[in-house]
């Protein structure tokens, strides 16, 4: 299973759920909308993880 997660709102995914990274962390930017309608971008850290899952 693959994932990317916001580190900062999720510090502790990598060590309960047993993740291992997959790429260094990285900047990703995202449109947002407000209730009003209008739009504003929003900068977060991400990090790409992998979890062998057993079957």
């Amino acid at each position: 299973m693959f994932v990317s997660v916001d580190l900062i709102g999720n510090p502790k995914i990598m060590i309960k759920h047993g993740y291992d990274t997959i790429l260094k962390t990285y900047i990703k930017t995202a449109v947002f909308y407000n209730e009003d309608g209008t739009i504003y971008n929003k900068k977060y850290t991400r990090i790409d993880l992998k979890k062998l899952l057993n079957y």
